[in-house]
């Protein structure tokens, strides 16, 4: 099969072979579902992006918009082509179609597509002690073999995550290792013949002695998480091995010294000690990124080097501050540097030691995962209206180029306005949001506004945790705030007594310091959207999970000021802390958290939801993930008990950031139906379903019975439609 622009690999569908255990019937049934939901996916000229749109582009790298994500694509050992894994949501099988692209730097030729029958790997991190899922896809960078043959990644198979191998001329795939432990990370061997893995071998060992333990009852200690379950949850201090495997004849053994130093990293030296990133250009010149003041909660980052044996600082104002990364390019070291209005900005500048540095390019898009190859500069590059692109950059001639789009149609949707704003917080620090609005004529009263949170920066797609769809809310007639939050409230003061991350915490939390800024923060921005477009004041919403759920509810205690609410995670009450764990307990009360008590009554009252269940009447829609919802039943109880208007979903098998295909595309419908029907005052189109649609009403009709004189937001029983013209909802 042939693409216009696009090269299928000789090998079709990918084979997996005998060390899988899968068969070639599997691996060409899933490519055919694939190729499938492939062909009736297209973008039509004109046409408003739907939510099915947008759970269907094609994606590549960690699965969010931070600018700390490692690379997505490993450059061949020639310098002129570069490998990346590329990943469409296929809802219907609940599963990802994922394709090995290779494409070439300089285009001269077309990419090549390989399918790979595998699914992408989800990030473990520490918490707390422990090794937990967060759904956040890994960015999973393919690796060369050293004479371009192979490329290898990460994918899931027996024992968890392994490392695939993939040869280049066919497609054909095979795993390499099968660790009983699972592979953190690996590396080639310099001869091609070897990958060296890191594992934590110990993990068998521990989920055997669970299920030993499970006969005659678990111990109830910091190993468990209750929300997620009663099996114990294995430590992040395992010990992490270091191992060798033939790609030749599968034979494993431990890494030698050598083998070793190829994956482990060695320590730096000691005037290097306290480096975050360093680079190299020769033996006698390098250059590191490192915090002025390790003392700080949030230190400051500066550039230094040595070169020829001397320490050399760089003094200027551009070489401090939000530094991100550093290479040697062409000669002289380059580094991102974040800057402007709020940090909105990422600046890119070339510094020789012993000259002032040079700003060559400057861009509110969002560059993520960078890395260096040959002369030039590659990244992920993202824009408000342009999903990610495989960008790069060549610092000394100033030359930009695309190496490859994963959704060359996009721009043949039509597209909403996105104005980025400014404004100042309560304590002057830098705000700034992007304001979407609708084609098309404003309805008479104003657009019905939908605030998203907490981070915008690069594609608006779903806002952070992506389960609210930003541009198909826009093509339904909505304005949308999409809102970064304001720097951390200890970061603003000039506390000596704030040293740590933790006393940094237990600052914020401290007479709600952190809750109060970020929602004047909010206010500020809805004020600013308020004069640059004509918003309907009575009809706002407000979205978020994790932090933004922790505004949201701060928010909707403070008043009446939104009329719906949609939000993805239980927030901070003394339930949470009875049913989280004793780990999450003793950490929270570390922070200054009280646990029980009158002190407790106190302290969440303005943050949570269940000390406010008689007077909340701001209807809210609660999805929670499988792995958090039994952290919120507290609330749920409390809020069904006083009748408040809430509906409740819950998804089964997802921790904190919901990660399958299935339960994006019904988080997207839902939250765009429930806004649509509460702020628009629509129960017509084809993104209901019957039940819900019929509770909904339900709700309504038992909320507004109450009348003004009970907190209800009286907008919400008003049916006079708030919409915009009919041309705006085709």
């Amino acid at each position: 099969m042939v693409r216009r622009g696009i090269i299928r690999s000789a090998g079709g569908a990918v084979l997996v072979g005998a060390l899988t255990g899968l068969g070639c019937p599997a691996a060409f049934a899933h490519s055919a579902n694939c190729a499938a939901a492939e062909s009736t996916h297209a973008a039509h000229e004109g046409a408003q992006i739907t939510v099915r749109d947008l759970v269907s582009l094609r994606e590549f790298g960690r699965g969010d918009n931070g600018s700390d994500q490692g690379p997505a694509f490993g450059v061949s050992p020639d310098g002129h082509r570069v490998a990346l894994v590329v990943r469409r949501s296929d809802p219907a099988h609940n599963s990802f179609c994922q394709e090995l692209i290779v494409a070439s730097v300089e285009h001269r030729t077309a990419p090549t597509v390989i399918p790979l029958d595998v699914q992408p790997v989800r990030q473990r991190y520490e918490m707390r002690g422990l090794l937990s899922p967060n759904g956040l896809i890994s960015a999973n960078p393919p690796r060369w073999s050293p004479d371009g043959a192979m490329i290898a990644i990460l994918a899931p198979g027996q024992h968890g995550t392994q490392v695939l191998g993939v040869t280049v001329k066919t497609g054909q795939s095979r795993f390499v290792t099968s660790a009983p432990g699972g592979v953190i990370d690996f590396a080639w061997s310099r001869d091609g013949r070897s990958i060296i893995y890191s594992t934590r071998a110990g993990l068998p060992s521990f989920y055997a002695a669970a299920d030993r333990e499970a006969l005659h009852g678990y111990h109830y200690d910091s190993r468990v998480v209750p929300t997620m379950s009663p099996r114990p949850q294995p430590s992040a201090s395992l010990p992490i091995s270091l191992r060798t495997v033939s790609t030749i004849d599968g034979r494993d053994h431990p890494a030698n010294e050598q083998e070793r130093a190829l994956l482990d990293t060695a320590p730096p030296p000691n005037w290097q000690h306290k480096a975050i990133v360093t680079a190299s250009m020769s033996e006698n010149e390098h250059a590191w990124l490192a915090p002025v003041d390790q003392s700080s909660a949030q230190p400051e980052i500066k550039l230094l080097a040595m070169i020829d044996g001397k320490r050399v600082a760089c003094d200027a104002p551009a070489c401090s501050g939000h530094l991100a990364n550093i290479w040697a390019l062409g000669g002289s070291f380059v580094y991102l540097r974040r800057e402007g209005w709020g940090d909105s900005v990422t600046a890119v500048y070339r510094w020789r030691p012993g000259a002032p540095p040079q700003r060559l390019l400057a861009t509110e898009d969002l560059l993520a995962g960078c890395d260096a190859a040959e002369r030039l500069l590659i990244c992920g590059r993202e824009g408000s209206l342009q999903p990610r692109r495989l960008w790069s950059y060549d610092p000394a001639t100033g030359q930009q180029s695309i190496i490859f789009d994963p959704n060359p149609g996009f721009h043949s949707y039509l597209l909403p306005r996105v104005e980025r704003l400014h404004w100042n917080d309560p304590m002057n620090a830098q705000g700034y949001g992007d304001l979407v609005l609708p084609r098309g004529p404003a309805p008479k009263a104003g657009y019905p506004l939908i605030v998203v949170q907490y981070r915008t920066r690069g594609f608006l797609k779903g806002a952070t945790g992506d389960e609210y769809p930003i541009l198909p809310f826009a093509s339904r007639g909505f304005a949308v705030l999409s809102i970064e939050n304001a720097p951390e409230y200890a970061s603003l003061v000039n506390d000596p007594s704030v040293w740590t991350p933790i006393e940094g915490f237990r600052l914020d939390y401290t007479d709600n310091h952190e809750r109060e800024l970020q929602y004047q923060n909010l206010m500020r921005g809805i004020a600013e959207a308020s004069s640059r477009a004509p918003i309907d004041m009575h009809h706002l919403g407000i979205a978020g999970i994790s932090d933004a759920a922790s505004s949201a509810v701060y928010a909707l205690n403070r008043g009446r000021v939104f009329a719906a609410a949609s939000i993805g995670s239980p927030v901070y009450d003394p339930f949470l802390f009875a049913i989280g764990g004793r780990a999450l307990r003793e950490a929270f009360a570390s922070y200054g958290f009280p646990i029980d008590g009158p002190a407790a009554e106190h302290f969440y009252k303005p943050l949570a939801l269940a000390p406010n269940d008689t007077t909340l009447r701001t209807p809210i829609l609660l999805q929670y993930p499988g792995d958090e919802y039994l952290a919120g039943l507290g609330a749920i109880s409390a809020l069904e008990d006083a009748d408040a208007p809430i509906d409740v979903y819950v998804f089964p098998g997802e921790p904190h950031v919901t990660w399958q295909p299935a339960h994006r595309l019904a988080l997207y419908r839902r939250n765009l139906a429930w806004f649509d029907f509460w702020l628009r005052n629509h129960g017509d189109n084809g993104d209901y379903d019957a039940g819900e649609l019929a509770r909904w009403r339900t709700l309504r009709a038992q909320l507004c019975a109450r009348g003004k004189d009970n907190d209800v937001p009286i907008q919400v029983c008003n049916q006079a439609s708030t919409s915009t013209s009919a041309a705006t909802r085709r």
